[in-house]
């Protein structure tokens, strides 16, 4: 009787060791890279669009003189 319960046992299959180290290494190397590709499309925006003219005009910024 006591060979039966050895004989019912099962194995377990061996767990990958690389696991744990590779998701702790996602997880930090992920936002990094989203945060790089954030600040190179601003740069890419700044290169790509002209830069605006300094508005001297009130009307045009919509400032208007207090009191006045």
């Amino acid at each position: 009787m006591a060979a039966g319960r050895w004989e019912t046992r099962i194995a377990r299959p061996p767990r990958a060791s690389w696991k744990g180290p590779a998701m702790a290494v996602l997880a930090v190397l992920i936002p990094l890279l989203m945060l790089g590709v954030i600040l190179l499309l601003g740069r890419y925006e700044d290169l790509l669009l002209p830069p605006r003219p300094p508005a001297s005009d009130p009307r045009e910024t919509g400032l208007r003189s207090l009191g006045q």
